[in-house]
């Protein structure tokens, strides 16, 4: 049987080191000398809290399988949608840019499934027949994921600058309905298209989202890979047996400690 494809709950990695000598002489001096490529001695620690007994005893029966220490397997790989490594990876959130006098700030700056936040829009004093137009992107956003927006059904709004270019705020809130897909990064953009602009961006702001909805057994995947803790690994091995509790009767907590392991088939 491969690896339980649970997503654990918790995990501690440890990205090990290249394999380098260390020489001191006798007037203190070191010298180091690297004599491989490639990292080795990586070690991660899966948790498993509060699984079902018939999902603790996979690990067990896996341990078995591959005679405890002995054998190297492997794990779900980076950007599936459950496995040891669920959710490692992710999606940077990009940097505000703002030009001409124009900003756009969201407050709180990193949101979760159902929380309200707000978003104020800035800029210099507007002339005759200048539109200021808002656009929201998201890879899985959606009109339904919100509980208002500028201009319903689409995702496209028009911000009205006050002459004076006091700014706008327009409050918005998330819907709580699953539809962050785990963690999702919501683009909020300001652009004119005036004579006077062009079709010109004039700012833009990014704020992640995280789902508050998502649990041990339908954990989503991730967008995009920032960390992959297997890239100098070609399979991993028990560095003992898996560590079993029961917190109470069907309901166990497991953690399970591997040791990356070089040239495994």
């Amino acid at each position: 049987m491969p690896f339980p494809t649970l997503a654990p709950t918790s995990r501690t990695f440890d990205a090990g080191d290249y394999p380098i000598k260390t020489f001191t002489s006798q007037s203190g001096v070191e010298t180091r000398i690297i004599s491989g490529s490639r990292r080795t001695g990586q070690k991660m620690s899966l948790t498993y809290q509060n699984i079902f007994d018939h999902q603790a005893e996979e690990f067990v029966e896996h341990y078995d399988e591959v005679f405890g220490t002995l054998n190297a397997f492997s794990i779900a790989s980076v950007g599936t949608a459950d496995g040891a490594k669920t959710g490692w990876n992710g999606q940077s959130v990009p940097e505000a840019f703002s030009s001409g006098g124009y900003s756009i700030t969201v407050n709180p700056p990193a949101l979760s499934e159902g929380s309200g936040f707000d978003i104020t829009f800035k800029g210099p004093k507007t002339v005759s027949g200048e539109t200021v137009y808002v656009a929201i992107e998201g890879n899985d956003i959606e009109v339904s994921d919100f509980s208002s927006l500028f201009t319903a059904p689409s995702l496209t709004g028009t911000v009205n600058l006050r002459p004076s270019g006091v700014a706008t705020v327009l409050r918005q809130s998330i819907a709580s309905d699953g539809v962050t897909e785990g963690f999702e990064v919501m683009t909020i953009k300001m652009f004119s298209d005036s004579a006077r602009l062009s079709t010109q961006l004039l700012a833009s702001v990014s704020v992640g989202i995280t789902d508050t909805n998502s649990t041990i057994s339908s954990q989503p995947a991730a967008k995009a890979a920032t960390i992959d803790a297997g890239s100098y690994s070609e399979g991993w091995r028990y560095e003992g047996p898996p560590q079993l509790t029961q917190v109470r009767p069907g309901i166990s907590t497991v953690t399970v400690n591997l040791i990356g392991v070089l040239g495994a088939s």
